[in-house]
């Protein structure tokens, strides 16, 4: 399995406290201004198709919002394999075991779909039912993304003030 560097090299394999922020998802990214990098990364480090550089995270009490950056323009939504591995719990030993986490769930964002893993157990989630949305929808460098937080089955919810998340 080869992670591409979004948190592959850049790992979070701890909880990470999300800063509380109303985040609209429209593109426009003013209201990240505030909003600290969690992750930095190199340019030019990649040993994928896109050098990712930064990731940012903030949440509130409806959606956990992700802002994802890279180097050149690429479409998030179609055309890549590229996965965002939340630990909804944060629990390590639940979920799927991937980079010192137990992801409870697995998106593809070419896919606009994932899994969610619970008990041993994989069942298919929809982004209609986890309100995941993204934007822009068309190609960019700058991305901003977003999961409702009670939209996983309940026995993944995402809790309000601790996250960790992990994308190849």
């Amino acid at each position: 399995m080869r992670f591409i560097p979004l948190i592959g090299l850049v790992a979070i394999t701890s909880a990470v406290l999300a800063e509380q922020a109303p985040i609209c998802i429209d593109g426009a990214l003013d209201d990240w201004s505030d909003i600290p990098r969690a992750v930095e990364d190199s340019t030019g480090d990649t040993t994928g198709d896109i050098d990712f550089t930064g990731l940012s995270m903030a949440d509130d009490d409806l959606f956990f919002f992700l802002r994802i950056e890279a180097v050149a323009d690429f479409d998030l939504s179609e055309n890549n394999s590229l996965r965002i591995y939340l630990d909804t719990d944060v629990d390590a030993s639940t979920g799927f075991a991937i980079g010192g986490i137990g992801a409870e769930l697995e998106w593809r964002l070419g896919e606009l779909e994932g899994t969610f893993h619970h008990d041993g157990q994989q069942t298919a989630v929809y982004y209609t039912e986890i309100r995941f949305r993204g934007q822009p929808t068309v190609t960019s460098n700058d991305f901003e993304v977003a999961f409702g937080v009670k939209g996983l089955p309940s026995a993944a919810r995402l809790s309000s003030s601790r996250r960790a998340a992990r994308s190849r």
